[in-house]
């Protein structure tokens, strides 16, 4: 009797003793280690809400939109409204000006520019280039709506400053009579080069008389006998554009009303 109480008090203070290291155990952690661990929940989730504040208010830098890839073709740009043709020939513009200030550091914005200012001799021939795009693309458009004459004077006039229009327009009559007469050409593409000339002729037509350039162009159109191919033909009335006549027949009407021989 006397050993078993002997054991029982023993049991006991091993008990106690236990459970008095585990309370010092306890109360010597930090805090921060509690138990039912809230606390560090709490500063888990106060870390990944920073963060997602972080991620989630980075500013966007305002870039231009980027230059059309590839060939231009008509079809794609028919069915843009005028807010995004403006938008992808000031995106040309933006980068003219980048390409001119990249290689004169010096150079004012343009905001402070204006025609005449400029030294064409200055211009590197990657800025020029990126206006010659933007004309080429507003004239490949199809022009029903007349945006045309909206959204062209605000090119003109930059590509004015530094004497490229009229030369620009030249390079674009070429390529495009050499498209129009190149049997290899897809018929879209091909098409696409009808319409820039039928721009040209449509927008450029009180201008005729009014510079020998212009007028060389007209001439050029008018001389190079152009027939429509019967794959154009086809290609433009599925899109409900069923009056074609020949860009050198137009020229030469027009030359005849202005008192010009096409000669």
């Amino acid at each position: 009797m006397k050993n078993f109480f002997f054991q029982f008090l023993s049991q006991k203070a091993l008990i106690l003793t236990l459970g008095l290291f585990v309370g010092i155990l306890w109360i010597s952690l930090p805090r921060s280690y509690a138990t039912d661990g809230s606390k560090i929940v709490s500063k888990v989730s106060k870390k990944m809400i920073q963060k997602t504040k972080v991620t989630s208010v980075q500013p966007v830098a305002e870039t231009p939109p980027e230059p059309i890839p590839g060939k231009i073709k008509y079809s794609e740009l028919q069915i843009k409204d005028y807010d995004q043709m403006l938008s992808l020939i000031r995106g040309y513009i933006k980068r003219y000006y980048a390409q001119k200030k990249e290689a004169s550091p010096h150079t004012a914005s343009n905001e402070s520019e204006e025609p005449g200012e400029n030294d064409p001799a200055e211009v590197p021939a990657e800025a020029r280039e990126e206006l010659r795009k933007a004309l080429h693309l507003l004239l490949a458009r199809p022009n029903q709506d007349n945006m045309l004459a909206k959204i062209l004077p605000e090119l003109r006039k930059e590509m004015d400053a530094i004497h490229i229009f009229t030369d620009s327009l030249d390079s674009l009559t070429d390529e495009s009579i050499y498209g129009l007469q190149n049997k290899t050409i897809p018929a879209v593409e091909q098409a696409t080069y009808l319409i820039v000339l039928e721009n040209i002729l449509s927008e450029l037509k009180p201008e005729v008389n009014s510079t020998e350039d212009l007028l060389k162009i007209f001439k050029k159109i008018s001389e190079a006998k152009i027939k429509i191919p019967d794959t154009v033909r086809k290609e433009l009335k599925l899109r409900s554009m069923f009056r074609l006549v020949s860009p050198s027949e137009r020229a030469e009407k027009i030359l005849k009303t202005k008192g010009i021989s096409g000669k």
